[in-house]
């Protein structure tokens, strides 16, 4: 039975019982109330905080607060705040906070909207939310913020259970296991959906599913950290077959993994689908930095994988072991591997996997393979139809250890080494055919190096629509030109999706980008740069810094600025002087190395007292002549001392200070730090413009290392 059919059946009965904090309401505490009431009934929360552990047990109630920060549970370390067995429920507008556990539903079927759920800590699967039990629950317009715990920092799903996830925010947890934002073993969908700056020790930084798919529309995974593998996101089943993601129209910025997969870690799973998906400086400590999968059939479309690492292989994208799918109308640009296969490695294929009009712009490797590396297969063909591997630092393209690979129909041009290079095993076996191999270091390489050019091949500039090897890959548009000798001159059993003899290059053959995919009602063709995008079309408004060139007409998009740091690194993307590592001049009122400080270091003098006599500027509480402590009390001088100034180091943070909500500082020493406090209760949903700088371990690191890369790129294109 349901809860909106139980609901229909007492509201004959149905009364309202109202619980107030001053004495006012028919209860003074929440748990007796609940006690009072039956199945049907409603409990109106008025303000205040009600410091209480509450269950609820075989009823069907609606608790109802009287809004977020406003009507708060604080279980004072309780072992759970609200626990909720067998029963139904409609909860809303409160804030559950203060416990080893906030909110632990079992067997419940019910909804949970407009409630916070944040700074519980203990050790349970689940410290924000648990869901367990056969429960089914709606969960919309959730904040779980802050919270700790084992498996699931922030939220966990047992596998019994269904939960939907609509409009969430679910940010800062951390879990000592996996999910630092989300743990799930059940059935999760997840519309609309951010997960930001969590931590798990092991898998599964923003989330971790596993056993059944997680549906994903529309999420935003930004800054979490996985100790091992998925940043943003793992999912892991034993038994390959068990799970199928679908990841759709979401985006991945700045997270990080300490092995596999820095933006999403995909392994054994049957099938996946991704589509419309946006990968973003993302970095792994070994292999994949937007993406890694092992097993499974792959199908993905859409992808954009810009300046992502890998510090092993595969800067943009690592696949191994497919068992057939594709990868399709994807594009890698500026990633960066330490070892080999700077924009995508595809390894040791199990079934044909098919690789075609894709683009690999600007990618580098420490190793080898600048853009897409074909390592082995098993027998079944890689099959790499009508891409772009252009701008690359290393071979464009690299084969080895296949013995059945084609490359047919595609543009490598204007690399910084081989344009094809290959192993003795695979030059046995593959087969080239309608390439354009242009202007590259050496053409062909590897056992190549001293065999003829294939026949069919043409060396020409393709003429793209727009492309330089300048560091900024987002700008590109290799859409051929009318005078393109790419044009119709590929291979003639292979058509373009008008029929006509097939274009070289990512433009070319049936299932190119040549209509209108995205529905903005522009194609290639009427110069749209990016038809799986409709936030990218000729005409819309130019968008500062969200990894798309909304308005096609090029231009920087992640350095608007051409100082070689990327935003959002870069604090200030509109000023060339200012980057992480600029001098900083202590005293002009600008932070010029973006390290939230006026000058290189936090001095005395930035409080705009005169230090004691014989300190440096160094740290204000710290006379760094002497080593000694400073010796006024209220260090930071701004008029609270000992232990009435939560944080003596922080002139803006004081007892009552207004909170700023995007700074990582507890301003107003209410134990609560941005967007978890109430008063940033309007910078808790997307778009409010809270500017976020947390930045991974080691990514503003390597973003750093990019401006050498460059001006080197610059530097080649140049001679």
């Amino acid at each position: 039975m349901t809860l909106v059919t139980l609901l229909t059946l007492t509201a004959a009965n149905a009364a309202t019982l109202t619980v107030s904090s001053d004495g006012s309401g028919d209860y003074s505490s929440v748990q007796a109330a609940v006690d009072a009431a039956t199945t049907g009934d409603t409990i109106q929360i008025g303000p205040g905080t009600f410091t209480e552990a509450i269950a609820v047990s075989a009823k069907t109630l609606n608790l109802q607060g009287s809004g977020i920060g406003s009507t708060i549970l604080d279980g004072d370390g309780a072992e759970t705040v609200l626990k909720v067995q067998g029963a139904g429920l409609n909860l809303a507008q409160l804030t559950i906070q203060g416990g080893a556990q906030g909110l632990d539903l079992s067997g419940v079927v019910g909804s949970v909207d407009t409630v916070e759920i944040a700074n519980n800590s203990g050790d349970s699967a689940g410290a924000g939310v648990a869901v367990r039990n056969d429960s089914d629950v709606n969960l919309l317009t959730v904040y779980i913020e802050s919270n700790s715990g084992t498996d699931g920092g922030g939220f966990h799903l047992d596998a019994t259970s269904r939960a939907t996830v609509t409009d969430g925010w679910i940010a800062t947890n951390s879990a000592s296991g996996s999910g630092g934002g989300i743990y799930s073993e059940g059935n999760l969908t997840l519309q609309s959906t951010s997960l930001r700056e969590n931590e798990a020790a092991v898998h599964g930084g923003g989330a971790f599913a596993t056993g059944i798919s997680p549906d994903i529309v529309g999420g935003s995974f930004w800054g979490n950290i996985a100790g091992s593998n998925g940043g943003g996101i793992a999912v892991v089943s034993a038994d390959v077959g068990a799970v199928s993601p679908r990841i759709k129209q979401s985006e991945f910025w700045l997270n990080e993994a300490g092995t596999d997969g820095g933006g999403m870690y995909l392994d054994g799973s049957s099938q996946f689908y991704l589509r419309e998906i946006l990968a973003i400086l993302n970095q792994a400590g070994n292999d994949g930095g937007a993406l890694w999968t092992s097993g499974g059939r792959p199908s993905i479309t859409f992808l954009r994988a810009w300046h992502n690492q890998a510090l092993n292989d595969g800067g943009g994208a690592y696949l191994a072991s497919s068992n057939g799918g594709y990868t399709r109308r994807s594009s890698f640009g500026g990633n960066h591997a330490g070892n080999r296969g700077g924009g995508a490695v595809h390894a040791a294929a199990n079934n044909n996997h098919f690789v075609y009009n894709n683009r690999y712009i600007e990618n580098s490797a420490d190793g080898s393979a600048g853009g897409l590396l074909i390592d082995g297969d098993t027998g079944r063909k890689m099959q790499v139809l009508n891409i772009d591997a252009v701008g690359n630092t290393g071979s464009g393209v690299t084969v080895i250890n296949s013995s059945s690979s084609k490359v047919i129909n595609s543009i490598i041009a204007f690399n910084d080494g081989d344009g094809i290079t290959l192993d003795e095993v695979s030059l046995a076996g593959i087969n080239l055919r309608y390439n354009d191999v242009f202007d590259n270091t050496v053409a062909y390489g590897g056992a190549m190096a001293d065999a003829a050019a294939p026949e069919l091949d043409i060396s020409a500039d393709p003429l793209f629509n727009r492309f330089a090897a300048d560091g900024d890959p987002i700008s590109d548009f290799l859409y051929p030109t009318a005078d393109s000798p790419c044009r119709n001159t590929g291979n003639p059993v292979i058509s373009n999706r008008d029929g006509s003899r097939s274009n070289i290059g990512s433009y070319g053959g049936p299932d190119s980008e040549g209509g209108d995919e995205d529905g903005d009602g522009v194609g290639p063709m009427g110069g749209d740069c990016d038809d799986g995008d409709a936030l990218a079309t000729p005409g819309a408004e130019e968008i500062k810094g969200d990894g798309r060139d909304n308005d096609c007409e090029g231009g920087g998009e992640l350095d608007l600025d051409g100082d070689g740091v990327l935003y959002p690194i870069d604090c200030d993307d509109e000023n060339d002087a200012i980057y992480p590592g600029a001098d900083d001049a202590t005293g002009d009122g600008i932070d010029a190395d973006c390290d939230g400080l006026d000058g290189d270091d936090p001095g005395p003098d930035d409080t705009g007292t005169a230090p004691p006599e014989g300190a440096d500027t160094g740290a204000p509480w710290v006379d760094e002549d002497s080593g000694s402590a400073d010796p006024f009390e209220d260090a930071d001088r701004d008029g609270y001392a000992g232990e009435d100034d939560c944080n003596d180091a922080d002139a803006s943070a004081y007892p009552g200070a207004p909170e700023v909500c995007d700074d990582g500082i507890d301003n107003d020493c209410d134990g609560r730090v941005d967007r978890a406090d109430s008063d940033c209760d309007d910078g808790k949903a997307e778009g409010c413009g809270c500017a976020s700088t947390s930045v991974p371990r080691g990514a503003s690191l390597w973003v750093l290392g990019l401006f050498a890369l460059v001006v080197g790129r610059r530097q080649w294109r140049a001679g």
